[in-house]
């Protein structure tokens, strides 16, 4: 990454007349009340010829963000944010500008107000936690979509049958009953996976006949950290 530092100018601002456009600015409320017609904003005039600074570029190293299994990037903190249905603890990570719970939500750094949207959401700020290294350690080992495709591929399991196969096979793995209903209910609705679900019996069972290697990118997309 390269950083642009301009030289210090000694000339007043651009050289442009701006009164107008401020002018315009301060009565865009007034306008907006009275419905009045739209009135395209001036220009600002040039009174004077201004030579730009140049940029003096500064070489900086830029730093490695450490990424998921799924090839994400890592959440490093967790925060409570305000919805509309209540509060709720999520995993942030932190940006230039803003704090980021994924590809969609973002919020600003200094108001913890959500950017890009005019809801109400907001992340609290003084409940923002760094993620202890051994918590991400312990969580570090995520159940990936190939190792739970080679699990219950030609078997006909149950939700309690997959999650004692996990702990089998996957030991350093932490996973609930409700994140494997969810799981499977996300390769329910794919159209890269056949899977038969048996209603039919005291438990519910799944069986899984076949996967489409394009399961596994989409999958990764979908995945949240």
């Amino acid at each position: 990454m390269t950083d642009l530092y301009f030289a210090k100018s000694v000339k007043p601002d651009d050289g442009c007349d701006w009164t107008s456009v401020i002018i315009w600015r301060m009565n865009a409320i007034a306008r907006a009340r009275s419905r009045a017609c739209f009135v395209p904003p001036p220009q600002p005039v040039r009174v004077c010829d201004v030579t730009p600074p140049q940029p003096r570029a500064v070489a900086r190293k830029q730093q490695a963000v450490p990424l998921t299994a799924a090839g994400q990037l890592q959440k490093t903190h967790t925060g409570t944010v305000i919805y509309a249905g209540g509060e709720k603890r999520v995993q942030i990570r932190e940006t230039a500008t803003v704090w980021t719970a994924g590809p969609t939500e973002n919020y600003d750094k200094l108001t913890g107000h959500r950017v890009g949207t005019r809801g109400h959401c907001r992340l609290l700020l003084e409940s923002i936690r760094p993620i202890e290294n051994s918590t991400r350690e312990r969580h570090g080992g995520e159940l990936s979509a190939q190792q739970l495709v080679a699990l219950i591929q030609g078997k006909t399991l149950s939700y309690q049958g997959i999650m004692a196969a996990v702990k089998k096979q996957h030991p350093d793995v932490i996973i609930t009953l409700e994140q494997i209903r969810k799981r499977l209910w996300g390769m329910q609705q794919s159209a890269f996976i056949d899977i038969e679900r048996h209603d039919d019996m005291p438990v519910t069972y799944f069986t899984l006949n076949s996967v489409d290697p394009r399961f596994y990118p989409w999958s990764a997309r979908n995945a949240r950290g």
